[in-house]
């Protein structure tokens, strides 16, 4: 994130006193009704104005909460099967108590094995590889609250829909040009786990297939994945489950902007676009970019608000 600041001469940049490198965007929540950023700030540059304009521009660089998970670390051993949302609470609770970790935002996805391999690990890798296993996905809210969930789970319905033919009311114009891209290039239908030895003494195998889109395709598409570390069936069977889920069908992305407040990441959002034959056609917002107007816009309150949408299937 990076924030411009115009302040008047001789009001030098300044923060309250046991905060001075952490920012909330206060200006964000009175603007748009809601917190849009939390985290620290990085790097600070004060531009001093040589002309005769009383402004200076103060630059602020900016990174979210995750930047706290990429310098805690954690070590922890578990029985076998052990859920993945007790072993995320057990390692937030232990190296960063400051991040809420509770339930519906931490669900329960897949069970791990006995020994997931945790020792001294950030906790950034550490639910990078729990996702790698149950095909979850995680990120820190700007409230300091953890989210942990399967992407499909989520079907909250947008606020509003984007129209080349807005109403105004139910649906709103987007602005810019909008870019659609479908990618392919790893086609899986049917996918082979095979992992190290069991429980049971045996090597584990897992397969998921998906037959009616092999139906559809009119073959099937398979895909091996061998991993020695796998020593659990539960584990085995979701990484093929989940990996037939992500490749299953062409990947749609979709980037576009509008300048109407009220979206947020996991919402699904009804496009319509005449040109390309599509009436109310949905996705899910998968990150949100907000861009301001320079700093003498904002002194002058001539600038609008955009938000750029990146959107998935």
């Amino acid at each position: 994130l990076y924030v411009e600041l115009a302040n008047a001469s001789g009001s030098p940049y300044s923060t309250p006193a046991g905060t001075s490198h952490q920012i909330l965007l206060d200006s964000a929540i009175v603007r748009h009704g809601g917190l849009l950023f939390g985290g620290y700030v990085s790097s600070v540059q004060v531009a001093d104005n040589k002309s005769a304009s009383p402004l200076m521009l103060v630059t602020l660089s900016c990174r979210d909460y995750k930047v706290l998970t990429d310098s805690a670390v954690y070590t922890g051993s578990y029985l076998a099967s052990t859920q993945d949302n007790v072993i995320i609470a057990d390692a937030f609770a232990a190296a960063l108590p400051d991040i809420t970790v509770a339930s519906p935002d931490v669900t329960h996805v897949v069970s791990l094995t006995a020994d997931p391999g945790f020792s001294d690990t950030t906790l950034t890798d550490m639910m990078n590889q729990i996702c790698s296993a149950s095909g979850a996905i995680w990120y820190i809210t700007p409230d300091k609250r953890l989210k942990y969930f399967l992407p499909d789970s989520i079907a909250t319905p947008a606020p509003f829909g984007l129209s080349d033919a807005p109403d105004g009311l139910t649906t709103f114009k987007f602005g810019g040009d909008l870019n659609w891209k479908q990618d392919f290039y790893t086609p899986t239908t049917k996918a082979i786990v095979r992992g190290g030895i069991g429980p049971s003494g045996v090597p584990i195998v897992k397969t998921s297939e998906d037959f009616a889109v092999e139906a559809t395709y009119g073959r099937s598409f398979v895909a091996v994945i061998r991993d020695n570390s796998i020593t659990d069936p539960a584990i085995g069977q979701a990484i093929a489950d989940s990996y037939v889920a992500q490749n299953k069908n062409p990947k749609q992305q979709v980037t576009l902007s509008c300048y109407q407040p009220g979206l947020a990441v996991g919402q699904v959002l009804p496009v319509t676009r005449s040109r390309l034959g599509w009436a109310a056609k949905n996705f899910a917002i998968q990150k949100i970019s907000i861009r301001q107007g320079a700093a003498q816009q904002v002194m002058r309150g001539t600038y609008q608000t955009e938000y750029l949408l990146s959107l998935g299937d």
